[in-house]
């Protein structure tokens, strides 16, 4: 066999790599693609697996790749990637595949600039944050159900009237023997001061 004779230049070995990165991620897409249109076109009349098998692909890969060409767009950002980190981007959410992220590190990058440990660590962060959601909206739910069955039950209740107490003054029955008591030690005292 004759091998080809790799470049001493390193700037012309990573054009290659660059150039191979490009080619495997893009033929990733493109197999994906395939893959879905046999599945989805039945052109394996109900023996997708056997075929598989014919084209010596394993199900978990072939898996994978549909995934990618489904969810992804045939974008030449994605095409350096291998098919790990493209399955794992398309297993975010959509509009978080194009946002910027902080990894662990602190570095701020976008998943298509990510490693795949990058990536597997911000699926699970973004997992933990999306059940931290929804465990909060779990107790916000249960907050709102106690608060309805409580008004239920004030609602079932019979309307109770609170009786008042007519209060009402009661006069002494010596009141008006004081009241002239009272007058005539006025009258006197101002007698007294006016002498």
């Amino acid at each position: 066999m004759n091998e080809i004779a790799l470049s001493d230049d390193l700037k012309v070995i990573e054009l290659e790599i660059n150039h191979h990165k490009n080619i495997a991620g893009q033929s990733i897409w493109e197999i994906g693609r395939r893959l879905n249109h046999v599945k989805e076109n039945d052109l394996a009349h109900g023996d997708f697996m056997k075929w598989l098998e014919r084209v010596q692909i394993d199900h978990t890969s072939a898996k994978r790749m549909m995934r990618v060409a489904r969810d992804l767009p045939n974008s030449a950002t994605l095409h350096h990637l291998g098919e790990s980190a493209l399955y794992i981007i398309s297993m975010l959410p959509e509009e978080e595949r194009t946002k910027e992220h902080v990894t662990n590190k602190g570095e701020v990058k976008t998943p298509d600039e990510m490693t795949v440990r990058e990536l597997q660590e911000l699926k699970k962060q973004l997992k933990e944050q999306s059940e931290q959601h929804r465990r909060q909206l779990a107790e916000k739910d249960e907050v709102i159900n106690k608060t309805y069955e409580q008004l239920e039950k004030v609602q079932q209740q019979e309307p109770q009237v609170i009786e008042k107490e007519v209060v009402t003054e009661k006069i002494p029955d010596d009141y008006e023997q004081l009241k002239q008591t009272n007058q005539s030690l006025n009258e006197q005292l101002n007698n007294l001061s006016s002498n």
